[in-house]
């Protein structure tokens, strides 16, 4: 279990879970972030996380919430931020973040497209 703060006010509490999909490592639900058990636990892989808690306070919870789960653009434009934190951090190659938005969301759009977002 892990506290910290996101925009240095909001409060954010990471635990272990067993609760997360299966094809996720980890699972933001606002101030709340679950890392599955079995998932190596990564600075990136928390500031991946940390960075959708930051979109949902930016575009409001359930702005956030409507977008993400009826527009792809939506989603692949804060899957891409968050991806792009995880690469910084070194979490996450390139290539396995493209491989995992192209697999895992729904976007239907190339790979080569999102390595080319993600590199910009």
């Amino acid at each position: 279990m892990k506290f910290s703060l996101v925009y240095k006010i909001f409060p954010c509490l990471v635990l272990r879970s067993v609760w997360v999909p299966c094809n996720f490592r980890g699972m933001c639900l606002g101030p709340l972030i679950l890392i599955k058990k079995s998932a190596l636990e990564t600075d990136g892989l928390i500031e991946h996380e940390k960075t959708h808690y930051r979109q949902m306070i930016r575009y409001f919870f359930i702005g956030y919430a409507f977008m993400y789960f009826t527009s792809w653009q939506f989603r692949l434009k804060v899957e891409l931020e968050g991806y792009k934190e995880e690469i910084k951090l070194n979490g996450i190659t390139v290539q396995m973040a493209a491989d995992t938005i192209c697999r895992r969301y729904g976007i239907p759009i190339g790979k080569d497209e999102v390595i080319r977002r993600l590199t910009d």
